[in-house]
C-alpha cells in the first residue's frame, strides 16, 4: 500500500490558499471607472481578468475538494475510469488528478474530435 498522506497535506494547503484567494478576488473589483474611453476599457479588462481568475480558482477548488473526498473514501490515487494506480509522478504535478495518464490521454483525444 502506498503512503500518499503527503498529497493530502498538500491538497489541504491548496484548498486554504484557493479559499483565501477567492475571498480576496470577491473583495476586489475595479476601483475606478471614469468617463474616458481608456478608463472604461481598462475597467472592462480588469473585470474580465478578475472574472477569469475567480472561475479558475473555483474550478480548481472543486477538483481539490473532490480529491480530498477520495482520500476519505480510500480511493485517492486510483483512476476513476480504469481503477489502476495513478503514478506518484503524476500526483506530484497534479495532486488532484482523478485519472491515470493513459485514461486522461483517451479523454483528451476524444474531446478534440
Amino acid at each position: 500500500m502506498r503512503d500518499l498522506s503527503r498529497f493530502k497535506i498538500r491538497l489541504e494547503e491548496m484548498r486554504e490558499i484557493l479559499k483565501s484567494r477567492l475571498k480576496v478576488i470577491e473583495g476586489e473589483g475595479p476601483r475606478y471607472a471614469g468617463s474616458e474611453e481608456v478608463d472604461i476599457a481598462n475597467y472592462m479588462n480588469e473585470m474580465d481578468s478578475l472574472y477569469r481568475e475567480k472561475e479558475e480558482c473555483e474550478r480548481t477548488l472543486k477538483r481539490v475538494e473532490k480529491a480530498l473526498k477520495r482520500f476519505e473514501k480510500g480511493t485517492y490515487g486510483l483512476c476513476v475510469d480504469c481503477g489502476k494506480e495513478i503514478s506518484e509522478e503524476r500526483l506530484e504535478v497534479v495532486p488532484f488528478a482523478e485519472r491515470c495518464i493513459e485514461c486522461e490521454k483517451k479523454i483528451n483525444k476524444v474531446g478534440r474530435k
